[in-house]
């Protein structure tokens, strides 16, 4: 995305990558893009050669890692402010 393209709207814009001039934010994790591509890469060898994947979906832990509960909590009030009913 070009920064002219970024002018000519008239909306904020977000980026995946990295920055663009006159962008409102980048979302960009670096080394977790390149390791999500390579673990993908790896699974797809596997399922081509294998015709199956031995993958645990779970990650331990990964509630406290991601803040869940505060996560609940505003996802919550988002839905008592508008209205809307927490899925």
């Amino acid at each position: 995305m070009s920064a002219e393209l970024v002018r000519s709207l008239s909306i904020p814009v977000c980026v995946l990558g990295p920055v663009v001039p006159g962008t409102a934010f980048a979302l960009h994790t670096g080394w977790g893009w390149t390791g999500a591509a390579q673990l993908h890469l790896e699974r797809a060898r596997q399922l081509m050669e294998t015709g199956s994947l031995d993958v645990n979906p779970l990650l331990e832990g990964k509630e406290q890692l991601i803040e869940q509960d505060l996560y609940d909590k505003l996802i919550e009030d988002w839905a008592r402010r508008t209205a809307r009913p927490v899925r």
